[in-house]
């Protein structure tokens, strides 16, 4: 029969063994868990370094359009009379003419991104530019009256709108995808 001292002392080895081996496989764990948590942290975080680089050019190209649209509401406010308000959308379209196009270069930038979802940034904004663009040649329509020329200028300044808020939505929908911000829950601020 084998000494009982003998027993205790292999016994004590093997439960040493195995809570070192347990230790072991914890730590390779954790290292593995590390790692992967680590490279996740990494890509979005070239993901969002991306998304600044590409948002950058959206901003200042809805800012010009904002200054625009106010330019214009403005214009529409302060005209005495049809002719009046033709002559100022004449000079105001002379202008403002490439509004657009600093604006629609970043959203084709961001179409090309890898790291941006979507390929369509640019699609929807550019036809309702083109629908204020058809807005503002309305307005030399002859037969156009001041109170239609007005209405029509207005609706202009709703197209405007529209794309700053679509744009507008679709950047704080990539910040929260990459990011990890909560969208808000009242989308009225567009």
């Amino acid at each position: 029969m084998p000494d009982p001292a003998t027993v205790a002392i292999a016994t004590k080895d093997i439960v040493t063994w195995i809570i070192g081996g347990v230790g072991i496989v914890a730590s390779l764990g954790y290292n593995a868990f590390n790692h992967y948590r680590t490279n996740a942290l990494r890509e979005a975080g070239v993901r969002l370094t991306e998304f600044e680089r590409v948002r950058e050019p959206i901003d200042d190209g809805l800012r010009t359009l904002r200054e625009a649209r106010d330019d214009l509401d403005l214009l529409i406010q302060n005209a005495i009379g049809l002719q009046d308000l033709r002559n100022k959308v004449g000079a105001y379209n002379k202008e403002k003419r490439t509004v657009f196009v600093g604006l629609e270069r970043a959203l084709t930038d961001a179409d090309d991104s890898r790291n941006i979802s979507g390929d369509d940034w640019a699609a929807r904004p550019a036809s309702l530019f083109d629908e204020y663009l058809q807005s503002l040649n309305i307005v030399y329509a002859p037969e156009a009256s001041e109170a239609d020329t007005q209405r029509t200028l207005r609706n202009a300044v709703g197209r405007l709108d529209e794309i700053r808020r679509i744009v507008m939505k679709r950047l704080d929908d990539e910040l929260v995808r990459y990011g990890g911000f909560t969208a808000p829950e009242d989308s009225s601020h567009y």
